[in-house]
């Protein structure tokens, strides 16, 4: 909020373009299933280091590609097809075998919008 008139002020617009590319974290932890509002996602480490999604299907029965996306210097995850962007984010807790650790990630889309999903067992 405006502290002159109560009027309130907007984020700044998320950029479309992807940032240069980085040297990024090791991914092959963060493969698996993820659930989001659409249907759910798979993450697989290509030998390259980037990471491929791919996304269930319903009719057809089967996951396709979504796109290869690289780490990039923001920290996220870009395809240089796909204006959304991922980033995977440590969150605590335990997993099913007792790790200390479970994965939350991330999906950032034109105008700023989110959606999360939790990771689950690959299957």
């Amino acid at each position: 909020m405006s502290p002159i008139d109560g009027a309130a002020t907007l984020p700044a617009k998320v950029s479309t373009t992807a940032p240069p590319a980085a040297s990024g974290p090791g991914i092959t932890t963060a493969r698996g299933i993820y659930g989001n509002s659409d249907s759910p996602l798979q993450a697989i480490a290509n030998p390259d280091g980037s990471l491929q999604l791919n996304q269930w299907d319903g009719p057809s029965r089967a996951r396709k590609q979504v796109g290869a996306y690289q780490y990039r210097s923001d920290g996220s995850w870009w395809s240089g097809t796909d204006t959304a962007s991922y980033r995977f984010a440590v969150a605590s807790g335990t997993d099913e075998n007792g790790n200390a650790q479970d994965l939350l990630t991330v999906g950032r889309t034109v105008g700023g919008a989110q959606r999360g999903a939790v990771h689950g067992p690959q299957t």
